[in-house]
């Protein structure tokens, strides 16, 4: 889409361990306005809803007629979507009841409140024209792993609103899926592999994923294994996601998402393996769309029946 449709718009808030994006969205998608700020200094002063009013709420609804506000966040939550209960990277906002807070000062606004996976997913089901599906996995691999399920259209959250956590399933090494594959962990493997080589990987004690990958394609042997053994671990938290959830069709994104094609050929040997006749036949896995806009969107996304 080239331009923006008329108002009212909804804002999407996507907090993150570091900065907090936020934008105005229309009902196609089309982002119109953007703000950011740096988010160690959220709560602070004893109130994160003021300064989310402060930097971004009241500056952008000054410039646009806006109906609701969704805010997405990496953590655990209240069943009940009001409160964050465990927000490693931000636990000033720990059992304050930010949905409820923002409410109050925005009464005649609908406000939500989400895990920033799940949130993502849900704008992948409200504004990806690539996804045709209404049922779907969706897995973002970047600093850190979130996962979500879209099942018949609706959000799949829980018996208590925490489900598919796939980052914190155990993994080699005795680590958890995220301390192995998402970025610090992928680097760490990386330097292992290529110590005492003439790898390029070599240069720093933690490359990056973008490092890895430009080392995978002009054919380093110790990306290439990198990349080998994290197909192999995705591919065993995935077979697990499928045959507890029945779901054949997996969106992956984040900073990870350009590394698939390497990925790939070791994750879905493992996954044939693994996996039944039955959860093989369908098996989708692909690259999500959105991009560095999927945590604005899904937050947007959260005020979809708004």
């Amino acid at each position: 889409m080239n331009t923006p449709t008329a108002g009212p718009f909804r804002l999407g808030i996507d907090i993150g361990g570091t900065t907090i994006k936020a934008g105005v969205v229309d009902a196609e998608g089309y982002i119109v306005d953007r703000l950011a700020h740096d988010s160690s200094a959220l709560g602070l002063g004893g109130n994160p809803a003021r300064d989310l009013d402060e930097w971004i709420i009241e500056p952008l609804r000054a410039r646009h007629a806006i109906q609701s506000i969704g805010v997405g966040l990496p953590g655990v939550l209240s069943k009940d979507r009001s409160t964050p209960l465990e927000v490693l990277n931000l636990p000033v906002l720990n059992g304050f009841s930010l949905r409820d807070r923002l409410q109050d000062r925005h009464p005649e606004l609908a406000v939500r409140l989400e895990n920033d996976a799940n949130a993502a997913a849900m704008g992948a089901h409200v504004f990806d024209a690539s996804i045709p599906e209404t049922t779907f996995g969706f897995i973002t691999i970047g600093t850190g792993i979130g996962s979500a399920a879209i099942v018949d259209g609706q959000l799949f959250t829980g018996g208590r609103g925490n489900a598919l956590e796939l980052g914190l399933m155990p993994s080699w090494e005795g680590r958890i899926l995220e301390r192995n594959i998402a970025r610090v962990g992928l680097g760490e493997r990386a330097a292992r592999h290529a110590k005492g080589s003439a790898s390029p990987l070599t240069q720093t004690p933690c490359p990056s994923p973008q490092m890895i990958l430009a080392a995978a394609e002009a054919g380093d042997a110790a990306a290439l294994q990198t990349f080998a053994d994290a197909g192999q671990m995705l591919a065993e938290a995935l077979a697990a996601f499928i045959v507890i959830l029945d779901i054949p069709t997996i969106y992956i994104g984040g900073g990870i998402a350009p590394c698939l094609p390497h990925l790939r050929p070791t994750m879905e040997h493992w996954l044939k393996a693994h996996l039944i006749a039955y959860h093989q036949r369908g098996l989708t896995i692909r690259p999500a769309e959105l991009g560095n806009d999927a945590g604005i969107l899904g937050a947007a996304a959260l005020c979809a029946d708004a």
